[in-house]
């Protein structure tokens, strides 16, 4: 394999090379539910007052808002679940950081998030 790959299976490495993408199972269903748990335990309901909502417009990154503090608690939450994956998939990569997103009525005065 060749030192410079970034999968661990060689079938992988050769189809990224060849198709620019793979397609892989990536998180499993326990892992996604530990995602929405964390994700309804740490999203705020009013954006607003700790980010300007002009970053926050229809789709968003939690990491536009503000306060370092809870993107830390969601990159503490989020980046163990990707691990597993990470682990499984990857050779010496690791996390830098994470983010929910978000999308959010911007028309009238409802601005709280849409939840599915």
């Amino acid at each position: 394999m060749n030192k410079n790959s970034i999968f661990k299976d060689q079938n992988l490495e050769c189809e990224f090379k060849e198709y620019r993408y793979i397609r892989v199972p990536f998180l499993n269903e326990v892992e996604v539910c530990r995602l929405k748990e964390k994700y309804q335990d740490l999203h705020p309901h009013d954006y607003r007052q700790n980010t300007l909502p002009n970053y926050a417009s229809g789709y968003f990154a939690s990491k536009f808002i503000n306060d370092e503090s809870y993107r830390r608690l969601v990159t503490d939450a989020v980046v163990p679940e990707f691990q597993r994956a990470i682990d499984l998939y990857f050779k010496g990569t690791r996390c830098l950081g994470a983010a929910f997103w978000s999308s959010c009525r911007m028309r009238g005065v409802d601005y709280r998030f849409i939840r599915t």
